[in-house]
């Protein structure tokens, strides 16, 4: 799923879940799913000295940030930079993010260092 279409489902989930608190904070809620979202998929095409994340390895990507750790890591960074009132938004809409990109695909959302097992890509790309 694009991160565009993850935070568009945030925004449609938050609706349903947390209708007052959206309406409230709109502005701030919508800004931070977009911040997040793009926070999660960051290194998704994009090439460095450390790896190259485009290409066939496109989905390599997910290594980063989408396990455990790394929702973890993003409540706590949103949660600083826009308050203790969305924390448990922001570690629902991180879950189902990651969930959506490869926790379905596992029945689990991976910790950090199961990317570095042998045989992770090829369980996740059914090979």
């Amino acid at each position: 799923m694009k991160t565009t279409e993850h935070a568009l489902k945030s925004i449609e989930n938050l609706q349903k879940t947390h209708p007052e608190i959206y309406e409230e904070n709109k502005e701030t809620l919508e800004k931070m799913l977009f911040e997040m979202h793009n926070w999660l998929d960051f290194f998704s095409g994009k090439k460095s000295e450390e790896y190259d994340y485009s290409g066939i390895n496109c989905i390599k990507h997910r290594e980063q940030r989408h396990h455990l750790e790394g929702i973890q890591e993003a409540t706590k960074l949103f949660t600083e930079k826009y308050g203790a009132r969305f924390k448990e938004i922001i570690s629902e809409e991180a879950e189902n993010h990651i969930w959506e990109d490869l926790g379905q695909y596992l029945g689990r959302i991976p910790f950090a260092s199961e990317y570095k097992q042998i045989g992770f890509w090829k369980e996740l790309r059914g090979w």
